[in-house]
């Protein structure tokens, strides 16, 4: 995955909560940790509610959590 190209990317959760099991990138953004180290973070919507969250970029990096592209069961 070129992380540069981040933006409009698919993943699918690992763990669904909420019915929500797909999102789509739709911004990266950088802000201040809770220790003041500038962080990527990127900002996902759910596919099916249309909710925003926010994550730490280094945690869609993360297999056991995230899944690039749509898959089903």
């Amino acid at each position: 995955m070129d992380y540069k190209k981040i933006i409009n990317s698919k993943w699918t959760a690992v763990n669904v909560k909420n019915r929500e099991k797909h999102f789509i990138v739709v911004e990266k953004i950088k802000k201040n940790d809770t220790h003041g180290i500038l962080v990527d973070y990127l900002q996902i919507e759910a596919v099916l509610t249309k909710k925003i969250y926010q994550i730490p970029m280094e945690q869609i990096k993360d297999k056991s959590k995230w899944i690039v592209g749509w898959k089903r069961d």
